[in-house]
């Protein structure tokens, strides 16, 4: 049989690129696949172990003869979720990634999630090889310590870093200077303690605050926009509303807002917004679009976008957020739209392009 046309190899793997299992089928029958379809296959490896044992299955057989496996030199994303710890499958996962995780020379990207009540130590960060260029890592709990900040300073190369919970090893107070020197995004808990140690960084645009407290937080907003005055994009968690309209108007070159946990109510004074410079605001709580649009449209000369979310489908390689947006231009008007955020992407840039065709308008 004649070699495929490269133009069909590729348009095949495009077309089964989100579809794994079928891409394996036709790579078991077609050998002309296999250079190309080796790349989508492995590019990305998720192991979501919470919720499947056969994604343990899947990391065994990936741990088997692993060195001698081509498809990881093309491994840029890794995630895992892991079982509570109390379960068999949590060590054996464990056990696993000592030999997975230092096989991917390539890496670039890193999640892993745990359960409840544990942490990531830096002796599993460590597992990740010196010569990854790491720009995207993603933590549940992490015990921050000064073998953690070495860590760190070891991946200059890190744009994107979300810990959503901290445990304290005695790690310094602050960051030493010129760590993260190329940070774009950051996650992280409401701690006074955390935000001072990651605060100050000019490369800094995006910023995630998570409430550490259940099951709405009140925060003092002047101590974050001291320390984060660059970002353009923000997102919170579980803060009550009317901290999260005291931080606005302190936040100069905010552009893009999502905000979820305690809804706003009729009563909140939304007049401090005006020198905002807002362009789209993203509320996911129950709350009715047309009244919240007219009130931010009114409050915000720039705001162009308002959505308010109505559901959300999360996968631990992303996320679809289905919601109802209301335009400037069409005020009157609510239109459902989905908003899918693909690995390894931030919560905003799937806006962006709408959010350029309503400024263009």
């Amino acid at each position: 049989m004649p070699a495929l046309p490269i133009e069909i190899v590729y348009s095949i793997v495009d077309e089964l690129s989100n579809d794994k299992n079928s891409l394996l089928t036709v790579l078991l029958v077609c050998h002309d696949l296999n250079r190309q379809a080796l790349r989508s296959l492995y590019e990305d490896l998720s192991f979501d172990i919470r919720t499947s044992h056969r994604s343990l299955v899947s990391l065994r057989k990936l741990s088997r003869a692993i060195d001698k496996n081509p498809g990881l030199q093309h491994t840029k994303g890794f995630s895992i979720c892991f079982p509570d710890s109390h379960l068999p499958a949590y060590r054996q996962a464990y056990r696993l990634l000592d030999d997975v995780i230092p096989a991917l020379a390539n890496l670039r990207c890193l999640s892993m999630s745990c359960p409840l009540g544990d942490v990531f130590t830096p002796a599993t960060l460590r597992l990740v090889m010196s010569t990854a260029q790491l720009t995207h890592l993603y933590l549940d709990c992490v015990l921050y310590s000064d073998d953690f900040i070495d860590f760190l300073a070891d991946h200059p190369s890190l744009r994107c870093l979300a810990l959503y919970a901290f445990m304290d090893g005695g790690g310094s107070d602050a960051l030493p200077a010129g760590t993260l020197p190329n940070l774009r995004s950051l996650a992280v808990p409401t701690d006074p303690s955390v935000l001072v140690r990651f605060g100050d960084k000019p490369s800094l645009s995006d910023l995630s605050l998570i409430a550490s407290e259940y099951p709405y937080q009140t925060i003092d907003a002047r101590p974050i926009a001291d320390g984060f005055a660059t970002i353009r994009t923000l997102c919170t968690v579980g803060i009550d509303f009317p901290s999260v309209l005291a931080l606005i108007p302190l936040l100069p070159n905010l552009e893009y807002l999502t905000a979820s946990g305690y809804p706003p109510s009729n009563n909140h004074d939304f007049t401090g917004l005006a020198s905002s410079k807002l362009k789209y605001v993203q509320l996911d709580f129950l709350s009715d679009p047309l009244f919240f649009s007219s009130v931010f449209f009114a409050a915000v000369e720039t705001l162009l976008i308002v959505d308010v979310l109505t559901k959300i489908d999360g996968k631990i390689d992303g996320k679809m957020k289905k919601c109802r947006r209301v335009y400037r231009n069409s005020s009157n008007n609510v239109v459902l739209a989905d908003i899918v955020t693909g690995n390894w992407q931030q919560w905003w840039e799937p806006i962006e392009k709408d959010l350029q065709r309503q400024i263009r308008l």
